[in-house]
């Protein structure tokens, strides 16, 4: 393998932005009038916010809660793309960067930066527009390669291009999911023949729509790929029949929901689902006016956030993190808000909290005790949830005890799940 290039990253000043509200909604904005675009947004395992871009030569900047730091890519040659930046943590606090249209990838350990690119690496593109890092640690890129901190791995496209506005989406069970296009159109013209990449335990497989393959033909934005409480795995996109979600069913895409009222944007660059289903898609309403869109249980509920108000004319990354707060990133804004989220959880999710995922499970002094659990093997996940559907932790599950942390008395949603099992889901009593 070719030797990477290590940098020092420059920090170009503190923020101390104070959380200054809109008249409405109680949104916060987190930029400043001289920002520029931001593309996305990460937390880390830490708690800590990184959000990509911003300021003029600005590369990302890290929210520790209280003040925003901001660090520029002076000397690396590499600049944000805004429609390619893309942001991934992995499970030791490093930061991974994508620009997009140059650059390669760039990590930081929160001390350097360090640049790979296709003079100093095993990269097979500088122009890598989406990346994401799966639970060993692997970071996987758009152009269809993934890299594991030593060696670099090339997987054949055959007919697909995963350049551009493309997304790749790490699912719970460690699945890796790409999504590209045959043929590419204008940005607001008709974008063909989707296809989507499959990385399952080693195997691959790849869908595509002149197959047959049921995919959202877009005709603005991008593909987007999120993942329900159960596993499900989502593919949504703007098409000439309203915003359409498809759904994996094992084997194949199958239509989940559609939103074809006269009041849906003309693109979506952003999709997440918070820790009780709710289902957030976000891009552009018009030239003037961004929107996020919200399924819950059917329903659809349409948000319009004027740029005349402060908001991004455009969001580019929507994300809601481990305090249940939502952030939009876009064209010179980056806000978030605290909201109370409903419960989408369905109803085969909430008829098996009662089904046990251990037979004796207690809790007592920062420790989870897990006896007789069929489905406790090697690299097991365990997500508890309070009342609220707000993720209080996440920890892998290797031994009988599982250190939670003071959890604060009350009722508690357990999901415990792993490769090639079913999510199963159990109630937490703590007195």
């Amino acid at each position: 393998m070719k030797s990477s290039l290590t940098l020092t990253l420059a920090i170009l000043f503190a923020l101390p932005f104070a959380f200054s509200q809109s008249a409405s909604d109680n949104w916060v904005f987190h930029n400043s009038p001289n920002d520029g675009w931001f593309g996305a947004i990460a937390e880390s395992p830490d708690g800590r916010i990184f959000a990509g871009g911003g300021l003029p030569n600005s590369f990302f900047r890290v929210y520790d809660g209280n003040t925003w730091t901001n660090y520029t890519q002076a000397g690396t040659g590499v600049n944000f793309y805004f429609f390619g930046r893309d942001l991934a943590v992995d499970n030791n606090n490093v930061l991974w960067i994508s620009p997009g249209n140059q650059g390669g990838i760039t990590s930081w350990d929160g001390t350097t930066l360090t640049n790979y690119s296709t003079a100093n690496s095993g990269i097979n593109s500088n122009s890598v527009f989406g990346l994401a890092v799966d639970h060993d640690n692997t970071v996987w890129l758009t152009s269809m390669q993934s890299f594991d901190g030593t060696d670099w791995t090339s997987f054949s496209t055959n007919f697909c291009n995963f350049g551009g506005r493309r997304s790749v989406f790490v699912a719970d069970d460690n699945d890796i999911w790409i999504s590209g296009v045959y043929s590419v159109g204008i940005e607001t013209g008709i974008i063909t023949q989707p296809c989507v990449y499959r990385i399952s335990n080693g195997t691959s497989s790849s869908f595509h729509v002149n197959n047959g393959d049921n995919l959202p033909e877009l005709s603005g934005g991008q593909h987007l790929i999120a993942e329900l409480a159960d596993g499900t795995v989502l593919i949504a996109g703007k098409t000439t029949t309203g915003l359409v979600i498809n759904k994996f069913d094992g084997s194949g895409w199958v239509h989940y929901a559609t939103y074809n009222g006269s009041d849906v944007g003309d693109a979506f660059w952003g999709i997440c689902v918070d820790h009780s289903d709710n289902i957030f898609i976000a891009g552009r309403k018009n030239a003037t006016t961004s929107q996020i869109v919200k399924l819950c249980n059917g329903e659809w509920t349409v948000y319009d956030l004027p740029e005349a108000d402060g908001f991004p004319n455009a969001i580019f990354d929507i994300f809601v993190d481990s305090q249940s707060r939502l952030w939009i990133a876009g064209d010179k804004a980056l806000c978030s808000l605290e909201y109370i989220a409903s419960n989408c959880l369905t109803t085969d999710i909430q008829d098996n909290i009662q089904s046990p995922v251990c037979e004796k499970m207690w809790y007592d002094q920062g420790y989870l005790h897990l006896e007789d659990c069929p489905s406790l093997i090697s690299g097991a996940q365990i997500k508890v949830y309070d009342t609220s559907g707000r993720l209080v932790v996440q920890q892998s599950v290797s031994e009988s005890s599982v250190y939670l942390g003071r959890l604060n008395k009350g009722i508690y949603f357990v999901q415990l799940y792993a490769a090639d099992l079913p999510v199963q889901f159990s109630k937490l009593y703590v007195n």
